[in-house]
């Protein structure tokens, strides 16, 4: 009888003293290496079971903290202008200007200070998906601002399609982490309904 490796070598087992077989040297490295890995993996697997709920609710913590703030200040931000007048159209006008800037700025930074804290995350991540679905009406109502060409977005364009990634997260942290601030998924090693 023999075996082949992941070498392609053949490594024979053979007879101990006692007459147990016994395997090569050679078969016991890599059995032992298959054990190592297969621990490192999953000591990995569990950090990540972990860590990657609170990562994610910090990650777009951050995301919205730093796109939301400048939006505080005219000017500091390069989607203030479509933004307001995004806000300004889904309202019919009612609230534009500085006070839409200031009222999304608002908005953003606290869904970012919000999610740090981790409380009240289905109504939460409600808010925010709606806001975030907010986001893409200007594709609807400026199409000209967002494509320089048919198929090639302009910077604003690529500004509002990168919150798909932010939409996945939400679905992410929906999925994994909405008890306790994300922490069910910790305690529990499952993901929740």
């Amino acid at each position: 009888m023999c075996w082949q490796s992941f070498l392609g070598q053949q490594v024979f087992p053979f007879e101990g003293e006692s007459g147990e077989r016994v395997m090569s040297n050679d078969r016991q490295e890599i059995a032992g290496f298959s054990a190592w890995t297969q621990h490192k993996t999953a000591q990995v697997e569990a950090l990540a079971q972990r860590s990657a709920v609170p990562l994610m609710r910090y990650a777009l913590a951050l995301i919205f903290i730093w796109f939301g703030f400048p939006k505080l200040f005219s000017g500091a931000s390069s989607a203030e202008d479509i933004a307001v007048s995004t806000v300004d159209k889904l309202t019919f006008g009612l609230v534009s200007g500085d006070t839409a800037r200031i009222i999304l700025a608002l908005a953003e930074v606290i869904f970012g200070i919000a999610l740090i804290i981790g409380r009240w995350m289905p109504l939460l991540l409600l808010m925010i998906l709606a806001h975030m679905v907010g986001t893409f009406t200007p594709f609807l109502f400026f199409p000209e601002q967002l494509w320089s060409s048919p198929g090639v977005l302009t910077i604003e364009g690529q500004y509002i399609v990168k919150n798909v990634v932010i939409i996945a997260g939400l679905v992410f942290l929906a999925g994994w982490g909405m008890r306790k601030g994300g922490h069910a998924a910790e305690d529990s090693g499952t993901p929740l309904a």
